[in-house]
């Protein structure tokens, strides 16, 4: 049987982005909106690790577009078995898995990656993976590139790019948020 972790507690610190209005809601109610998301990294609360930067920029330029846009600051504090890491090859392999079920299902379909990150959490949860332990995911995690307007003037290999967190709804209670809304500057 593969077991897909280490069993220590591993802490994030996230930023969420999002308009004045919401982050004053969520200080006040301390309840979080889940995106239901068939793209990126599917169902849950998405967090930019370690960067204020990348919150507003995806508040202010993602697909929202908020004027008024504002980041909350959280640590997100998980068991590392628990992080559904595309990093990593182990996550990767169990995501191209699911993906190729999602494809052989709805050929005539586009499989976004969320879709195939839910179905993936799904049989994790469930044990539908052969050989391995069934688990409860409650944070993925990935690199993904991200157009700023700088990867089009870069001359290296390394684009610019942002660490992803989407905190799916049985992670919540990992969510400490810290009591201040930090406003998105016009330069950020």
């Amino acid at each position: 049987m593969i077991e897909l972790g280490e069993g220590m507690l591993v802490v994030m610190n996230g930023y969420h982005g999002t308009s004045k209005e919401n982050a004053t809601v969520i200080l006040q109610t301390k309840k979080w909106k889940i995106t239901k998301d068939k793209n990126y990294l599917g169902d849950g609360v998405y967090f930019m690790e370690g960067s204020k930067k990348w919150a507003c920029i995806w508040a202010k330029k993602g697909k929202h577009h908020y004027v008024d846009a504002y980041v909350l600051e959280a640590e997100i504090r998980v068991e590392n078995e628990t992080i559904f890491n595309l990093a990593y090859d182990k996550w990767y392999f169990l995501f191209k898995l699911a993906r190729k079920k999602l494809e052989e299902e709805f050929q005539d379909f586009h499989v976004g990656d969320g879709a195939a990150i839910n179905l993936a959490c799904e049989m994790l949860e469930k044990g539908k993976f052969k050989g391995v332990k069934p688990l409860i995911v409650k944070v993925v995690k990935a690199f993904i590139p991200f157009n700023d307007g700088e990867n089009s003037k870069h001359k290296g290999k390394i684009p610019s790019q942002q660490i992803q967190i989407a905190v799916r709804e049985k992670g919540l209670d990992a969510i400490k948020l810290k009591e201040e809304m930090l406003p998105c500057s016009r330069t950020s």
